[in-house]
């Protein structure tokens, strides 16, 4: 299948398969990988503020995953996230100003998302603006 058939809902809803899967992420463009992580986020991740009030995004996800995902996260922010165990998961994400870039890179333009999910994007970029 090329790439330029490949649509942002059958991307999203690759992210959202890879929770539970095992798999690792495909090698794509910066700008499609978006959509797979957005759906993996979506289905998996945390949105929200800390005990702190920092604004926070992070996921729980098997290690592999969580070491691709923290190179996109370096990538799109310039910071690189330690993925760390927790129980049999590892965590990743980001906090406090480099939580704004990141979370601008998943769901700015997307077309296909949880409603439940941006109405939590779009508060905790309200409260860093």
């Amino acid at each position: 299948m090329a790439l330029s058939s490949v649509t942002e809902g059958e991307l999203y809803h690759l992210g959202r398969w890879l929770v539970g899967s095992g798999a690792l992420m495909p090698t794509l463009p910066l700008g499609l990988i978006a959509h797979v992580i957005r759906g993996l986020w979506d289905r998996a991740g945390f949105v929200g503020h800390n005990n702190r009030g920092y604004p926070v995004a992070s996921v729980l996800v098997h290690r592999g995953l969580a070491e691709q995902i923290a190179d996109v996260i370096e990538e799109v922010t310039g910071r690189r996230s330690r993925a760390r165990p927790v129980g049999t998961a590892h965590w990743v994400g980001v906090s406090g100003k480099r939580c704004t870039p990141w979370l601008r890179f998943l769901y700015a333009d997307a077309c296909v998302v949880s409603p439940t999910r941006l109405v939590q994007v779009r508060a905790v970029l309200g409260s860093t603006e």
